[in-house]
């Protein structure tokens, strides 16, 4: 299945092995509502590909594997009042993985 992502997160696969890769260096690699849709979407791939065997995430750059949240585009909405719905999107895709994925963390 072919994944229409965006740029700020990567995900390829290697022999038995996906590697994903969260894009953003210049924002120390901060989540947007975009690319934890991207990483779904890309560990609901993984997990239904019986090719591939193990999962590595990482993050580009090497000053930061994840800041968490972009607050940029999080702290307007949460002023507006609306629920970012974040949390379905950062728990639900590795509670859902059968499979080893390791955290290949550079930076803090």
């Amino acid at each position: 299945m072919a994944l229409n992502l965006p740029e700020t997160f990567n995900y390829e696969k290697r022999g038995r092995i996906a590697i994903m890769t969260v894009n953003r260096p210049r924002a120390m690699n901060a989540f947007t509502g975009e690319m934890l849709a991207a990483m779904d979407a890309a560990f609901a791939d993984f997990q239904q590909d019986d090719e591939l065997w193990v999962a590595i995430l990482t993050g580009a750059g090497d000053k930061a594997f994840c800041a968490g949240m972009d607050l940029a585009e999080a702290i307007p909405r949460l002023n507006s009042g609306e629920q970012l719905g974040y949390e379905d999107h950062t728990k639900r895709p590795f509670s859902d993985v059968f499979k080893p994925i390791i955290a290949a963390i550079n930076g803090f």
